[in-house]
């Protein structure tokens, strides 16, 4: 039998920040970075307010659409979304 969780004990805000929102992410042919580049310049997407970045994070891996480090902008899991939803 499980045991449900409740995630605000645990210290999370919000589920979307554990779970992708979509099972598959349509492949794409063009790098993220350049997408976001693209979808920024013809106000597709407004530009994100910057997240902090957790500690003890590796500093040399930088998101340029979430404005923060720790992972790379093809990695980020909001810009996938933010993308899917576009498609």
């Amino acid at each position: 039998m499980s045991e449900s969780v409740d995630l605000t004990l645990a210290g999370v805000k919000s589920i979307e920040k554990i779970w992708p929102r979509f099972m598959r992410y349509t492949p794409l042919n063009v790098d993220r970075g350049k997408l976001l580049d693209e979808a920024l310049s013809v106000d597709l997407v407004p530009t994100p307010r910057k997240v902090l970045s957790p500690d003890n994070v590796d500093s040399t891996r930088k998101c340029r659409y979430l404005w923060n480090i720790g992972h790379m902008t093809e990695e980020c899991q909001a810009l996938k979304d933010k993308i899917k939803d576009l498609i």
